[in-house]
Parts: structure tokens; C-alpha cells; sequence
């Protein structure tokens, strides 16, 4: 119990550093990949797995003197992990490591690297312990100083430059929620969040799914044209580079705007918040509707929740899920089945009508209470029960909270107001 509630306490981060170019560094990513690269089909060992043990026993006299006996080790821990039970399903050959890269072990000993008083790291190379420059931009300074431990340094390179990712361990602070928060995340609206106080934050999804389709039909352009200069026998060196170059600004793209989004939230949020989501799965199960399994594709709902998540916890926030059924469907007001046309929630019990993922983010924060009741997550100790809310009070239209503007609930025509959309400081 004291173990668990110790890891409980600390959690994991990644920043990044550049490092000072060196060709004998260079040529221990090239080493270690070469290791991987000669253990990787051993692992495989035609469809079965091996473990990290039967790795060792059948590979290792055959990779030592590459790299040092640690590095090695480590390179045995790391091609093991990449045949887990988990990814096993999705390889269906050996793995093959295209891009030199190294993993370096740091810990209290500092074994194949540290950071060094002086600033310098030293790391070893294939020439032996070195001490080479490094440059950390100041969030990932802050967090470096931070770091109860440094676990570990990927080394990379990338664009003709050293690259190295830190996975430091960081001590969470003590979480003290006061009042409850209900955030309903969704592919329409991509975060809709409401306060016990009725304040609401809004982030409509309009701009990013229009920016996504836009990225999505020049890259089937591309790949049509790919077909055809394939079929030609013609150089088609040009569209490939051009194809990764738009999955890569795609993928940027969709991590800086869901770290953003996530980071608004936090902070309107504030640090004496409990956040509430819902535990939702399977939410990419396809079905018969292509138009729409291709939106879902599309929505990062994992990637934005785990930001929420993150950043939630380096504020000292707790974060308590709940139950999704039927969120979306339930009145609010009476707690009866209503019916919901996109935007739009009518309950036929009690005549009422409202924006559906206000609704459904009243619902949730309503939630919160009787999932206490049963667990408590995030820490929360002795958190007072909140008092039912009758009719959440909604700020007028066109006000801001948080720098967001705030929601006003649907009208008796059940027309979304049209400042719905772009709601996110030209964010979406």
C-alpha cells in the first residue's frame, strides 16, 4: 500500500535538449542500431517471441563488444519491449530500426550518462566517456532542476543536429480539490467544461476539422497521383517526401493544438479544481457510416485527455472519471430521456431545450458526487459534497471566461448560436 501510494505521488516527463555535435557520439547511434537491428529478428524467432531472458541467453555472445556490456543490456531490455503482448498484434515481421539512435541509462549512478555540475553531459561513446555541451530551452531547464531523478537519455539525430529526449521522474504536488468541474470531451465541440458556478469554457472543433479534411484531400490527391506515376515506372521520389513532409506538419499540427486547448482549460479550470471526465472506450469502433468512422478517426481524443490528464496533475489538480452512460441523452433538469439532433437537446418530459454538450457536461459534473460515494481518485481526501443543481446559472452571451467566450444555451428554436464556432482564440 505504501509503495503504491509512493508512485502515486510521482510521475513521468519527457523534455527535450540539444547536444553538442560529436562524430564519436554519432557513431555509437549508429552502433547501438546496428545491435538492435542484429537482435531484432533473433527476438522474433518466427512469430514466437522470445523473452528478455531467452534473448539474453541465445543473442548476447553474438552482439558483445559492440557497444558497452550496459548499453548492450539495455539494448536486449529495449528490442524485448518492442515484441510486448500488447504490440504483438500489430507486427507481423521483425522489427527493423531504419534511423541511428541510442539509449542511454542515467539513474543515481549516472551509468551511460549524467549531467555534470559544470553544465556538460558526459555520456559514453564509442571512444570512451566524453563531456559535450547541451542545451536545454528554459521549460525544460525548470524541469530538469525539478526532476526527483533522470531515468534516461534517447539520443537521436535529427535535421543534422543531436537530439535527446530526458525521461525525468517529477514529484506531483498534493492534490486539493475544492469544487467539481465537468468537462465533456467530443468530436463536434472538442471540450466543453462547466463550473458547480455555472461558469462555462468552450472550444468549438469547427476550424480544426476544417484544417484536417484540407490536409486530408491533398494527401489523397498525392497518393492518387503516386499510383499513377508508380504505374508509369516514373520518379516518385518528390510526392514521397512531399507525402511524409504533410504527415509530419499533420502530426505537429494536432499535439501543439491539443496542448494548447488542454493548457486553456487548466487554467480556467484553477488549482482548487477537480476535473471530471468520462472513462469513454472503444470510441474508434468502426461502423457502418464511413463519413463518420472517418471523423472519429480524426477527433485525438486519447491525445487531448492524456494533455488534460498531465497538465492537471503538474498543477496539483485531481482528476475523477466517471460513468458515460448516457450523458448525452439524459435531461439535465429532470433526468428523463431526451432526444438530441447535433447540437440540440430536447427533453419531450419537461419541455426544455439546450445546447446537447452543455447538457452532457452538466451531467457529468453531476456524476462526480456519486462516484465519489463509491472511490476516490486523484488523492481527494474529505471533499464536501456538492449541493444539486436546480438550473446552472449561464453567463450572458457574448461575456468571456477564461479567455474563451462563454456559452449561451440553445433557444426555443433549437438553432446553434453562431458564435458556437471559433469560441477558442483561433485555436480550433
Amino acid at each position: 500500500m505504501n509503495a503504491k501510494k509512493q508512485t502515486d505521488s510521482k510521475t513521468k516527463r519527457t523534455v527535450e535538449i540539444l547536444i553538442e555535435h560529436d562524430a564519436d557520439l554519432t557513431a555509437t547511434l549508429s552502433a547501438f542500431q546496428k545491435v538492435c537491428n542484429h537482435l531484432s529478428p533473433i527476438c522474433w524467432n518466427n512469430g514466437k517471441p522470445k523473452s528478455r531472458r531467452a534473448l539474453h541467453d541465445a543473442a548476447y555472445h553474438k552482439v558483445k563488444g559492440i557497444v558497452s556490456a550496459q548499453m548492450t543490456q539495455t539494448a536486449i531490455r529495449f528490442v524485448s519491449a518492442c515484441y510486448s503482448k500488447k504490440k504483438r498484434r500489430k507486427i507481423s515481421q521483425p522489427v527493423h530500426f531504419k534511423r541511428p539512435f541510442a539509449l542511454f541509462l542515467v539513474g543515481e549512478r549516472g551509468r551511460d550518462a549524467c549531467f555534470c555540475p559544470d553544465g556538460t553531459l558526459s555520456i559514453w561513446t564509442v571512444s570512451g566517456r566524453k563531456r559535450l555541451a547541451y542545451y536545454a530551452p528554459p521549460y525544460s531547464r525548470t524541469l530538469l532542476r525539478s526532476a526527483l531523478r533522470i531515468d534516461s537519455i534517447r539520443v537521436k539525430e535529427r535535421k543534422g543536429k543531436l537530439v535527446g529526449f530526458v525521461t525525468i521522474t517529477l514529484a506531483k504536488p498534493k492534490a486539493e480539490g475544492l469544487h467539481f468541474v465537468g468537462v465533456d470531451l467530443n468530436e463536434t465541440n472538442h471540450i466543453v467544461g462547466v463550473k458547480e458556478t455555472g461558469e462555462v469554457f468552450f472550444v468549438s472543433g469547427l476550424n480544426y476539422r476544417i484544417w484536417m479534411t484540407k490536409h486530408r484531400k491533398l494527401r489523397a490527391r498525392l497518393q492518387r497521383k503516386l499510383a499513377e506515376r508508380k504505374g508509369q515506372r516514373r520518379g516518385t521520389r518528390s510526392l514521397r517526401r512531399r507525402l511524409q513532409h504533410l504527415l509530419l506538419r499533420q502530426r505537429n499540427f494536432t499535439r501543439t493544438y491539443c496542448h494548447t486547448v488542454a493548457k486553456g482549460l487548466v487554467e480556467w479550470a484553477g488549482k482548487d479544481a477537480i476535473l471530471v471526465l468520462e472513462r469513454l472506450q472503444n470510441l474508434r469502433k468502426k461502423t457502418s457510416n464511413t463519413a463518420l468512422n472517418r471523423r472519429l478517426h480524426l477527433f485525438p481524443y486519447a491525445k487531448l485527455r492524456n494533455y488534460i490528464v498531465q497538465k492537471a496533475e503538474m498543477k496539483g489538480m485531481a482528476v475523477l472519471f466517471v460513468d458515460p452512460s448516457f450523458t448525452s441523452q439524459t435531461c439535465h433538469a429532470c433526468g428523463s430521456r431526451g432526444e438530441r439532433q447535433r447540437h440540440r437537446f430536447y427533453c419531450p418530459a419537461c419541455s426544455t431545450v439546450y445546447h446537447a454538450d452543455l447538457n452532457a457536461a452538466i451531467n457529468i459534473l453531476r456524476r462526480a458526487d456519486e462516484t465519489l460515494r463509491l472511490r476516490l481518485e486523484g488523492g481527494v481526501v474529505g471533499r464536501p459534497s456538492v449541493v444539486p443543481l436546480q438550473r446552472l446559472a449561464v453567463l450572458p452571451e457574448g461575456s468571456a471566461v477564461g479567455g474563451m467566450q462563454a456559452l449561451h444555451p440553445l433557444g426555443d428554436s433549437g438553432s446553434p448560436n453562431r458564435s458556437f464556432h471559433g469560441c477558442g482564440q483561433g485555436l480550433q
